[in-house]
C-alpha cells in the first residue's frame, strides 16, 4: 500500500488493485504504525490459567471435591458454582455421583459375619 501511495494513486485504485476495502486502504495510510488485531470482545475470563491449572493440579492429586479443591488450592475470588462449570466444560474429569450408604457399627458388622459364615456352604 505504501508503494502505491508513494506512486501517487488514490485509495480507490490501490484497494482495487489489492482486492481489499477502501477503508481499509485510507486506515492503513493514515496511521501504518497501528495494531491490526482484532480486539477481544465479551466478558474476561474469571479463571485465568494458572487459577484453572491449580484446579486440575489439586483434583487429580486428592481426587475430593470441587469445594476441597477450591480451598485447598487457595482460590477464593470465584465461586465453587464456576470451578465447577469449568471442570465440566474442561472434559478432563467426568463426574459420578458417589454411593452413599449408612455407616456400619458394631451389630451390623457381627450379623454380616455372622450371615456369612452361615451361608459359606
Amino acid at each position: 500500500m505504501v508503494a502505491y501511495k508513494n506512486e501517487s494513486k488514490v485509495v480507490r485504485e490501490i484497494a482495487r488493485q489489492l482486492r481489499i476495502s477502501s477503508n481499509t486502504v485510507s486506515n492503513f495510510i493514515r496511521n501504518p504504525e497501528s495494531d491490526r488485531r482484532k480486539k477481544k470482545i465479551g466478558r474476561p475470563k474469571k479463571l485465568t490459567q494458572l487459577d484453572q491449572r491449580k484446579i486440575i493440579r489439586e483434583l487429580k492429586k486428592t481426587g475430593g471435591s470441587v469445594g476441597n479443591a477450591q480451598s485447598q488450592s487457595g482460590i477464593t475470588h470465584v465461586t465453587k458454582r464456576t470451578i465447577y462449570k469449568y471442570i465440566k466444560r474442561s472434559k478432563k474429569f467426568v463426574f459420578k455421583k458417589r454411593m452413599h450408604h449408612p455407616k456400619w457399627n458394631e451389630g451390623h458388622i457381627k450379623n454380616r459375619l455372622q450371615w456369612a459364615k452361615d451361608h459359606m456352604s
